[in-house]
């Protein structure tokens, strides 16, 4: 989620659309995705005149591999779900944690794993899907076994000088090493910062109360909560 906000310096992402309304994005082949962001409340019933006006050609997105639409209006999100066929239908915690003092404490990480910085993880991990753009602007952290030197979790960030936001913007720990706290060593690392008077944004699914449970214990708190229907094309 928290492309849709620095999309334009992102090289693995195309703005079609950007209005002070609305955001649409494409990702890039092979991926084909189409993205539709409605920031602020949305009336329903002009939908159909705007995606008349903006994507004429792509009804229900079915030029795309695949679409999402995240929106803060329920109405519109059940509109969308029942007549573009939808998929999936989800509720995304927009989450945050309020402007705290710089810090760099190199905080510890659990006996036998270290965390360190990775910049060309995603690109090798993911070589179709990332571009050097985006490494460019994302900063990516990767946690390591120190006895296999295998990769045990990532996290990616990025961070917005203009409204003073840093955004946890993915977090992974795989499915082996999980349950030994290295999904919370790896936030407190990404909490980190040299930077005075940012606030830390995240976005989770609510479904996944694992990960709600473990921001909330740091100290963030629910912003406002986004629909999010999804579907995708034969």
């Amino acid at each position: 989620m928290s492309h849709f906000f620095l999309t334009s310096a992102n090289g693995s992402t195309k703005i079609s659309t950007e209005t002070p309304d609305v955001h649409v994005f494409v990702q890039n082949p092979p991926l084909n995705h189409l993205w539709i962001f409605f920031p602020i409340p949305f009336n329903p019933d002009q939908l159909s005149d705007w995606l008349a006006h903006h994507l004429p050609n792509n009804p229900a997105g079915r030029a795309f591999n695949a679409w999402t639409v995240n929106c803060y209006n329920k109405e519109m999100a059940l509109k969308l779900y029942k007549e573009w066929k939808a998929t999936s239908f989800d509720i995304l915690y927009e989450m945050n944690l309020p402007s705290s003092p710089a810090v760099r404490a190199g905080s510890p990480c659990s006996d036998g794993f270290l965390i360190r910085e990775d910049p060309s993880f995603l690109k090798s991990r993911e070589p179709g899907r990332v571009s050097e753009a985006f490494m460019d602007r994302e900063h990516t952290l990767t946690v390591v076994d120190e006895k296999t030197g295998n990769v045990a979790g990532f996290a990616t960030l990025i961070s917005d000088d203009d409204t003073k936001r840093k955004y946890i913007s993915s977090i992974e720990v795989f499915p082996s090493y999980r349950r030994r706290g290295l999904a919370l060593a790896l936030m407190k690392r990404g909490m980190e910062s040299d930077k005075e008077g940012y606030t830390i944004w995240l976005t989770v699914f609510a479904e996944n109360i694992g990960a709600v449970a473990l921001y909330f214990g740091l100290g963030f708190r629910i912003h406002r909560c986004l629909w999010v229907v999804g579907g995708t094309n034969p």
